[in-house]
């Protein structure tokens, strides 16, 4: 049977949590991010002045998974359906000051409606702590007399590959510093016209997406080589004629 809180004292229930913790990433590393810093905080609340009951185990927890470059989780659904953000608050500014440098952004998306929960709202966060900001929350896209209004008075302009960036869209930004395309092309944007106005032009390569491009790479090779998605197409319109053994691959043994 689980322990429940009202079993305990909080010093008593949390201090169990942390130590079960520590012995979890003390002696299982095949894992790369650590999750769920803050689950038994969802079960007893834990105000500011009482951090000093997870401090200790906290640090050697936070201690132990830098030291094996694991990654350390950002709960979204906890600080906003949670009210967790205290908590986080301690934890990532003790992270962070230990020289903890992974992070991963998770939202328990046990159903459909809390994946990505809340999100952009923390990256937003970051960029209005230093700037004005227009974002377009939805995936249609913009109009580009829409995207020429918005940017009217903007002095940084972040876009998709998907957004054209022409002479027409620079020239509407008068006061247009930076086009920053958030992806590792930068095909959509008119590079010379934007040198010519003296906007700098930068791209976002990700080392992260070497690995899915290599996979995606062997993914089509092996779907050109078994003919897949023709032989998948072929189920759905009812125009499979048949099959018949390929003597290539046959090999004779006597």
């Amino acid at each position: 049977m689980n322990p429940k809180p009202e079993d305990y004292s909080q010093r008593e229930f949390l201090t169990n949590y942390f130590e079960k913790m520590l012995e979890a990433v003390n002696n299982f590393k095949d894992f790369d991010v650590l999750t769920h810093i803050d689950y038994a905080l969802r079960l007893n609340k834990l105000e500011s002045k009482n951090m000093d009951i997870v401090d200790e185990y906290l640090t050697k927890v936070l201690a132990e998974i830098i030291n094996d470059e694991k990654a350390l989780e950002l709960n979204t659904r906890s600080v906003y359906q949670y009210d967790n953000l205290e908590y986080y608050t301690f934890a990532l500014k003790k992270y962070v000051k230990m020289k903890g440098k992974l992070f991963s952004v998770g939202s328990d998306a046990h159903y459909e409606n809390y994946y990505r929960y809340h999100f952009d709202e923390e990256i937003i966060k970051k960029y209005e702590e230093n700037f004005e900001v227009d974002y377009h929350d939805s995936l249609d896209f913009l109009s580009k007399e829409e995207l020429k209004t918005r940017i009217k008075d903007a002095e940084a302009l972040v876009c998709p590959l998907s957004e054209k960036i022409d002479s027409e869209i620079i020239d509407a930004a008068k006061n247009l510093k930076i086009i920053a395309n958030y992806g590792a092309g930068f095909d959509n944007v008119d590079i010379n016209y934007a040198k010519e106005k003296g906007i700098i032009v930068t791209n976002a390569p990700a080392s992260a997406s070497t690995k899915s491009t290599a996979e995606l790479t062997f993914g089509l090779m092996i779907d050109l080589l078994r003919n897949i998605t023709k032989m998948n197409s072929d189920c759905y319109d009812d125009s499979f004629e048949g099959w018949k053994p390929d003597l290539e691959e046959l090999e004779l043994k006597l």
